[in-house]
């Protein structure tokens, strides 16, 4: 079982970059793979853009520095060197660390750390968020994976982005444990621009036993609530909480109208008496039949509006 501490942690993903394979074909090789990725997980760990430079400077300086202290880095590489040897790294050698991310959460659950983001009144379900960001954008700089937005202008944008899973709870506000990434890349080969849902559904089917057996609860915005990406969610053994816009749900909306049920609370928020109102059904299909034969998929719809008791001012509404 990991180690939950600091070199405990260092030494876990040190062992998995000791099992990549270095993809440098070439003999020059002063650092070794497992040092360069080290330096530069360290940066990320430390979150500090100018670590490299820095801990140079403590080397001349005092004869000690972060890097070898924390990370067991010796020598420190350059910015350059490992800027091409990480530019090699493919997804294969990823797989090998997002087992990583399971490692530690295991080691998380074991230490009782996972058992308050549980919320028991989805039967003690685990909520996992799902969207999409761009982790790289440039008009100028692209590779064969980019995704490409042009606008009217003819200008374009290339970009590279990622699915960011994450654990989350509202009991434990500004707190997440991250789950392995997928990145929205388009493979040589493919006509096809890749896109945020084609890339969730493969970090679906890629971790769905992780996930199953944790009953995990998907979360996502309105671009994930369709029919074939819930289906998904139900094939890898997961539920879903997606949010529901009218404009691009009409079948829902149709539906549910004059049909909800109604639950009123009043809560006190230390200085104002807050009204929740929530409106709901159940199994209302969530899009139109295409044929008399056709089963839609039935789903649940709930609407939550948060107002303030004296004067009605709203507050918040969600689907």
């Amino acid at each position: 079982m990991l180690e939950l501490s600091q070199p405990g942690m260092i030494k876990g993903v040190t062992a998995v970059f000791t099992t990549m394979t270095d993809p440098r074909k070439g003999k020059n090789s002063r650092y070794t793979f497992t040092t360069v990725a080290l330096t530069a997980f360290g940066g990320f760990f430390l979150q500090s853009p100018s670590f490299l430079s820095f801990q140079r400077m403590m080397q001349e300086k005092t004869g000690r520095n972060n890097a070898k202290n924390l990370f067991g880095v010796d020598p420190i590489p350059s910015d350059d060197q490992i800027r091409y040897v990480l530019d090699l790294v493919t997804e294969e050698h990823l797989l090998l660390l997002y087992d990583f991310f399971f490692m530690l959460l295991a080691a998380f659950e074991a230490a009782g750390h996972v058992k308050d983001f549980r919320i028991k009144e989805l039967g003690n379900a685990l909520l996992v968020a799902y969207d999409g960001t761009d982790h790289f954008s440039s008009s100028t700089l692209h590779c064969p994976a980019c995704r490409v937005k042009t606008y009217e202008d003819g200008s374009k944008i290339y970009s590279h982005g990622m699915i960011n899973p994450v654990i989350v709870s509202p009991a434990k506000k500004g707190t997440v444990i991250s789950l392995p990434p997928e990145f929205i890349t388009t493979k040589d080969g493919e006509k096809k621009q890749d896109c945020e849902i084609n890339a969730s559904k493969r970090l679906l089917t890629r971790d769905k036993q992780q996930l199953a057996r944790r009953n995990v609860t998907i979360l996502g915005d309105d671009l994930y609530a369709h029919e074939p990406f819930c289906q998904e969610v139900l094939d890898a053994g997961c539920h879903f909480i997606l949010v529901c816009k009218e404009d691009s749900h009409k079948t829902i909306y149709g539906w549910s109208k004059g049909a909800r049920s109604k639950k009123v609370t009043d809560t006190f928020d230390g200085k104002k008496h807050l009204l929740t109102t929530y409106e709901y059904i159940e199994e209302v299909p969530i899009r139109e039949k295409t044929k008399k034969t056709d089963e839609p998929l039935l789903v649940n719809f709930v609407e939550v509006t948060i107002t303030e008791r004296q004067g009605g001012k709203q507050k918040s509404s969600i689907r």
